[in-house]
């Protein structure tokens, strides 16, 4: 990361990868096996402040200084969903449920939402 690096998670499943959060405004997936990098996703619009991945791994989930949560597939280094609704920054975001379709969204706004992943909508 070129800034702050502001948040970190391990992979549910095997605890080999690693997934962080910058303020340079991307997520990266890092491989704990060789210590390197193996993806990069770029799409928040300012500082990436929460990352966590999905009860399967198979997915991040990130919340910005751009009032965003974003679903990502780390496999192909494209965000998948974007979860609009915040007027402000997003400072944190997580997984709820354990089959990984409801997330929680904490805000700078004073708001929490519930989202369905599915739907993109709360």
């Amino acid at each position: 990361h070129s800034g702050v690096a502001s948040s970190v998670a391990f992979s549910p499943t095997d605890g080999l990868a690693l997934a962080s959060a910058s303020w340079d405004g991307s997520c990266r997936l890092w491989d704990m096996t060789r210590v390197s990098g193996r993806a990069r996703m770029e799409g928040h619009e300012g500082k990436v402040y929460s990352v966590r991945f999905s009860p399967d791994g198979r997915r991040l989930l990130s919340g910005g200084e751009d009032n965003t949560a974003r679903l990502w597939d780390p496999r192909l280094s494209r965000c998948v969903r974007s979860l609009c609704g915040h007027s402000d920054s997003v400072t944190h975001a997580e997984f709820v449920a354990p089959e990984g379709r409801r997330v929680l969204t904490a805000s700078a706004d004073h708001t929490l939402k519930l989202w369905d992943v599915r739907a993109g909508a709360e």
